[in-house]
């Protein structure tokens, strides 16, 4: 009977994420990105089908739906609708921003996805990721900055307020702007966000932090309430270094090193594991000698175990 509640509660605590987009789009090579298996982007093969797989983010099990983009598999996708769309909590569609030639294709497979929506009856959240966007990020490339306009344009009409909407510029070359990506996806799923945000507030203040960071076993920003430039380019550019190092001195002690500090300028950088209720990493920045390094973690995880 336990296994069988234990089995139920999972259940209920599972939502399933559709990965659609044309094929080349990089739906697969996201996904890899996102569980940080890098080794294996050069080796991505086009998905024959659908590839289901599960992916742990927080105390929630996400059932990913990776949707082949080519031909053959859309119509098979259209011909038993319910078999693949039904239940979803989140579409995730993936447009390559790079392939100009193919902007008509990406809109009305977009199109043909949403009527399927209509016809089941149901309203997942529509996350539009504008994918391979390095050129722009980097250099502002004029030819991709047009293709993401006309996407942007043309899918908020098509859409016209039937579903949630949202647009995020990613690429692999910047794995942040995909952790970043679904940090925002995932917390929506879930409807915790402002728990989340007045935790990360409580975790600062105690501390005596200028701002501060929580991120899941992945890297993934769960909550932050960095401001301005400079603090977001830390949580997002610096944080997964300062985890590595973390990582590196743990193998060489043959042990686990829960907590590292690191100085630079006049900020002080924090990072303190926590193990549970579930693991976790925080990421604590103040002015130099304002963090009582001893206290802190003592501080910071009673509020962490309230959040789960």
């Amino acid at each position: 009977m336990a296994a069988v509640a234990d089995f139920s509660q999972k259940l209920k605590q599972s939502k399933k994420i559709l990965f659609v987009g044309l094929d080349n789009s990089g739906k697969t090579s996201i996904i890899l990105c996102l569980k940080g298996d890098f080794a294996s982007l050069g080796l991505v093969n086009p998905t024959l089908l659908v590839e289901r797989s599960t992916f742990q983010y927080l105390d929630y099990d996400l059932l990913q739906h990776d949707l082949g983009g080519q031909k053959q598999y859309i119509v098979n996708y259209f011909k038993e609708p319910g078999q693949y769309f039904d239940q979803a909590d989140a579409c995730i569609y993936v447009a390559d921003v790079q392939d100009a030639d193919r902007v008509n294709d990406a809109l009305n497979y977009f199109k043909d996805v949403l009527a399927q929506f209509d016809a089941l009856g149901i309203k997942p959240s529509i996350h539009v990721l504008l994918h391979k966007a390095e050129r722009y990020i980097q250099d502002a490339n004029p030819t991709d900055r047009e293709t993401m306009e006309i996407l942007q344009t043309r899918m908020s009409a098509a859409v016209g307020g039937r579903f949630p909407l949202a647009f995020a510029m990613t690429t692999i070359t910047q794995p942040w702007t995909i952790t970043s990506a679904f940090a925002t996806i995932f917390n929506e799923i879930l409807g915790r966000t402002e728990q989340y945000k007045k935790s990360i507030e409580d975790i600062a203040k105690a501390t005596g932090a200028t701002f501060a960071a929580l991120f899941d076993k992945h890297g993934i920003p769960v909550v932050q309430n960095a401001k301005g430039k400079v603090q977001d380019d830390i949580v997002n550019l610096a944080a997964p270094y300062f985890f590595k190092i973390k990582e590196i001195l743990g193998q060489i002690k043959s042990g686990t090193t829960d907590k590292i500090a690191i100085e630079w300028d006049n900020y002080e950088f924090l990072v303190l594991a926590i193990p549970e209720p579930i693991p976790l990493t925080l990421l604590v920045v103040g002015i130099t000698g304002k963090i009582d390094k001893n206290a802190a973690p003592g501080i910071v995880r009673p509020i962490i175990k309230t959040m789960f």
